[in-house]
């Protein structure tokens, strides 16, 4: 058992429904508590007021579920393989009649009247232009948009990066899909969707892995941006949610052991597959961090130096990546 695992069978309705335990408890007991009952109930209904409360602030506006949609279309780029190839399976399975246009270097997968693959490499500008201009001049409209591609550097330390590489991350990682973006969002209020997947490093960035690391602050901060632009604007139906990610069990963070897998586990693809393209569905906002500990990210990198040193030490972030060269 992990912690996600614990939290969610235990920790979690006991944080959201305590008045039951404490009712089951005093049977049990034989022992009446009468305040600390009223106040546990107090609490249990102000804790789910506020949680009720956040979910329809995050659904707010009109709002037409995908599946009931027509005739819509799907951008996701890096749906070859990885979390992207189950993405796309996902997509396929619940919306019918939803069009997927996968952009990738490499063939996808997943072959399905419905997928349209176009060919990109997006370390290369001129590859990203071409497919753009080929997806505004086939497509209407686009009503989804999930930027899931993306490339790791080599784990090694930052004065041994190459330009070259470093150029390249950021390409891939953060100018390729801020692109798409520019070119595929609506400029009204038409509806439309935006996935954006980070990662936890791009909020607290392990030793050797600076390349990586940068570029995931990046794409945090320009998805953060746009998305309270748009809601500065009033624009209510084109919708944003960032999905911040731990260890995936994918190729790209293959070659070592993940330290400390009771706190940090390892992500299933195709579970947070499902629980993406549910949020595609219903229209909603904010962020899907996964696994529990991401949650708490911000907290920890907000530390005074000596606890955040202590917390790094703990997790051996800075020591579980091994030292890779150009050979």
């Amino acid at each position: 058992m992990n912690t996600d695992l614990f939290a969610q069978l235990v920790l979690v309705p006991i944080l959201r429904f305590p008045i039951a335990f404490c009712v089951l408890l005093s049977r049990v007991l034989d022992t009446p508590c009468p305040r600390l009952a009223a106040a546990l109930t107090v609490y249990t209904v102000v804790v789910n007021a506020c949680l009720s409360a956040n979910r329809r602030a995050k659904l707010a506006g009109p709002w037409t579920p995908l599946e009931q949609m027509p005739d819509a279309t799907c951008v996701l780029t890096g749906g070859a393989q990885g979390l992207g190839a189950c993405i796309l399976r996902n997509l396929l399975a619940q919306f019918p009649r939803l069009t997927v246009v996968v952009v990738d270097v490499a063939d996808p997968a997943v072959v399905h009247r419905r997928v349209r693959f176009l060919r990109a490499d997006l370390s290369k500008p001129a590859d990203v232009e071409r497919v753009l201009e080929q997806v505004t001049r086939e497509y209407s409209r686009v009503d989804v948009l999930i930027n899931c591609a993306g490339m790791r550097s080599r784990y090694q330390g930052l004065q041994a990066v190459a330009p070259e590489e470093l150029h390249k991350t950021f390409q891939v990682n953060v100018f390729a899909p801020q692109r798409f973006i520019q070119k595929l969002a609506p400029r009204d209020d038409r509806q439309f969707y935006l996935v954006t997947v980070g990662s936890t490093l791009g909020i607290l960035a392990p030793a050797r892995l600076s390349a990586y690391a940068a570029t995931k602050a990046a794409t945090i901060a320009y998805h953060d941006s746009w998305t309270f632009e748009l809601l500065s604007s009033g624009r209510q139906r084109v919708r944003t949610l960032l999905v911040v990610l731990g260890q995936m069990d994918t190729r790209m963070f293959q070659g070592f052991r993940p330290p400390r897998q009771f706190l940090a586990p390892v992500l299933e693809s195709e579970e947070l597959a499902r629980r993406i393209v549910h949020c595609c569905s219903i229209g909603m906002r904010g962020q899907l961090c996964a696994p529990l500990y991401v949650n708490f990210m911000y907290l920890v990198a907000a530390l005074p130096y000596t606890l955040l040193r202590l917390a790094r030490q703990f997790s051996q972030m800075d020591v579980c990546l091994p030292e890779e060269t150009d050979t």
